[in-house]
């Protein structure tokens, strides 16, 4: 784990061995992958109660199939973003390789 994501640790909710992060968290995240430049390879949806873990099947963003120059960084910040009322939570999936 490096120095840059262990700061987010503390700030997911972890079930099953997911991490999940609220909304400005995921942003975050996103943000450090940009800064780091690694890839996003995909985001996936949750609703979490204290009784349950829900994936969202309808609110799922897939970028691992074909690489952009951006590293998917955009779009995963919109993804998020569009989803910021819903009280969903985000785990996000990247490359620390790179773009």
């Amino acid at each position: 784990m490096d120095l840059a994501e262990a700061k987010f640790l503390k700030k997911a909710i972890i079930r099953g061995g997911v991490h999940m992060y609220k909304a400005s968290d995921a942003v975050e995240i996103i943000s450090m992958c940009e800064q780091n430049r690694w890839a996003i390879l995909g985001i996936d949806s949750f609703i979490v109660t204290k009784y349950q873990t829900r994936p969202l099947m309808n609110h799922t963003l897939d970028c691992s199939i074909a690489r952009n120059e951006n590293g998917y960084w955009y779009e995963a910040k919109q993804f998020v973003n569009d989803r910021v009322n819903r009280g969903y939570y985000f785990e996000i999936i990247y490359d620390m390789r790179g773009k």
